[in-house]
């Protein structure tokens, strides 16, 4: 699943294809303004335009806001922005195996995981002797920027997390 369908899903909106229709920010719910789409040439991934005239920024603000989107191009580190925005959603992944299995976390029927936690499979660290498939976590603070992002190797065989040369996870830290 992509980020775009993701946000397609947790907004409620509905899937095109390459696009989604989902309500405008104070919508009702079953308004279809605002298209999502991928977007690998914008900062954050995601292309958006409003049929109702809304300005993208605001949109995507207030996805920020509401943990929709988290916000890591105004982080100042190159490398982990695009190592969010290469990672998807969770769903039905080797990150969704470890946290169901490996921590015994299990998504409740009906339930989503929160967008602050992603997979990517090719996540390469200076210590770690090879890239390694990563469970990739944001913490989001209160003005809706990540503060903070991690990389949890994962055993792609287990499912498990590993422990690569010493190191269990991969950190950064805004300052």
């Amino acid at each position: 699943m992509s980020l775009a369908q993701d946000i397609t899903r947790r907004l409620g909106g509905d899937w095109h294809g390459t696009y989604g229709t989902v309500p405008g920010p104070d919508h009702s719910p079953d308004d279809r303004s605002v298209k999502v789409s991928d977007d690998p040439r914008k900062a954050d991934g995601i292309d958006v335009h409003s049929f109702a005239g809304e300005d993208w920024r605001h949109i995507k603000e207030a996805w920020r806001r509401d943990g929709i989107l988290p916000d890591l191009e105004r982080s100042g580190d190159p490398y982990h922005v695009r190592l969010w925005q290469e990672a998807r959603p969770i769903a039905g992944t080797l990150a969704e195996r470890y946290l169901a299995e490996g921590r015994e976390l299990p998504l409740p029927d009906g339930a989503q995981w929160p967008s602050s936690l992603r997979f990517h499979p090719y996540v390469k660290h200076k210590d770690w002797a090879s890239a390694m498939p990563a469970l990739v976590v944001a913490a989001i603070g209160e003005d809706g920027m990540a503060s903070r992002i991690q990389a949890i190797a994962i055993d792609p065989k287990t499912g498990l997390r590993i422990q690569v040369n010493g190191y269990r996870c991969r950190g950064w830290r805004r300052d």
